[in-house]
């Protein structure tokens, strides 16, 4: 790792040596507020640029919250294993530049924190991007067979034996998370915050119910269930009425715990994290034989964008809506054409086969004249 400058002044009088690892005096216990300070007294930048590395701090501050489980992660939670994770989801949903400049704001805070001994920073140091070949980014998504064996998996876990699943309860809910991700394209975040009251017709007397939930930016949104969603969703919402630990939780997909004999959830209640929601979705994508760089909870998004594209009729206006994008551009990426497609638009369809055997003999009786 590059070496770090020895820290001045005031920093240097936060340095203490112990008997095991050097430890950080006064550094502050939440990441927050550390790389607040760090932005406040370290970073030798216009007021303007501290600004927008706080935000990139608040931003990556969230995301380790839900990542953690942890509501005011600690320095200690900027591991190597979560600035992947973090760069892995930045390259999916932003541009290269974006990226870079988050990466460089996470950089600077990890080697300040490193410098007063609060974490080593050596592997985060050591973490590089994906390089780009210049061609647009793809999606990674599933097929529609390979999504629909996702789903016969998730559904099978529901009638398994009990003594291969952790709970009826918790099958039911991860069956319907599993489709609210890839039926209808949720976020994660946007899945994990949805509330009970979040269902709702969207019109008086409409009989199709909606799912209104909080995308970024706090932008909220309404979105039909398709009617298989619907009836996942009833078949939970019918075993979570059964969970007394539940009766106050507002949550629609909250935390379950593991079952006790008696039937009970002691630790049932609060805000499913990240990690949680992936350790959900991994198996059930890994049963279906998705490769394991795919068992992630946004390859689902990604596959509804891919799969509501491939429809004959499909409008891309309707999927940014859908979807939350702020900008089309970014709908937009769903777009994947191929070079069949391609060639189709150019010259239309290939000639049928009778065409290409008759002109085939037309040349072949001119060559004949020709030689006689």
């Amino acid at each position: 790792m590059r070496r770090v400058p020895a820290p001045a002044g005031a920093e240097r009088a936060q340095l203490e040596r112990t008997d095991g690892p050097r430890a950080a005096v006064g550094v502050p216990p939440g990441l927050g507020a550390a790389a607040a300070r760090y932005a406040e007294l370290s970073l030798r930048k216009s007021e303007q640029t501290k600004a927008t590395y706080l935000s990139s701090y608040r931003r990556f501050a969230a995301w380790l919250a839900d990542y953690s489980g942890e509501a005011d992660p600690p320095p200690r939670a900027l591991t190597a294993d979560a600035v992947a994770a973090y760069v892995v989801e930045l390259e999916r949903e932003k541009a290269a530049a974006t990226v870079k400049k988050e990466r460089s704001a996470i950089n600077r805070l990890a080697r300040y924190l490193h410098t007063l001994g609060a974490i080593d920073a050596t592997e985060i140091l050591m973490i590089e991007g994906s390089r780009s070949n210049g061609r647009p980014r793809r999606r990674e998504a599933l097929t529609s067979e390979r999504w629909e064996q996702v789903k016969d998996a998730a559904r099978a876990r529901t009638t398994a034996d009990p003594r291969r699943r952790s709970s009826q309860a918790a099958a039911a809910r991860d069956l319907a998370l599993i489709l609210v991700l890839g039926e209808m394209g949720l976020r994660s975040e946007e899945a994990r915050s949805a509330r009970l009251e979040g269902i709702a017709p969207r019109r008086a007397g409409a009989s199709r119910p909606w799912l209104h939930v909080q995308g970024k930016g706090d932008k909220q949104r309404g979105l039909p269930l398709p009617s298989s969603v619907a009836a996942a969703i009833g078949s939970w919402l019918e075993l979570r009425d059964h969970v007394e630990q539940l009766a106050d939780d507002p949550l629609l997909f909250p935390r379950l715990g593991r079952q006790r004999r008696d039937g009970s959830f002691p630790d049932a209640g609060g805000r499913l994290s990240g990690r949680a929601l992936g350790e959900i979705v991994k198996p059930v994508m890994a049963a279906a034989g998705v490769p394991a760089e795919l068992c992630h909870p946004h390859v689902l998004r990604h596959t509804y964008g891919t799969l509501f594209m491939a429809r004959p009729d499909a409008k891309l206006q309707q999927l940014r809506v859908l979807m939350g994008h702020a900008d089309i551009s970014t709908t937009a990426g769903y777009l994947h054409q191929t070079d069949e497609d391609l060639e189709a638009a150019v010259d239309g369809p290939p000639p049928p086969q009778a065409l290409l055997a008759a002109d085939a003999r037309r040349r072949n009786a001119r060559n004949a004249r020709r030689a006689a």
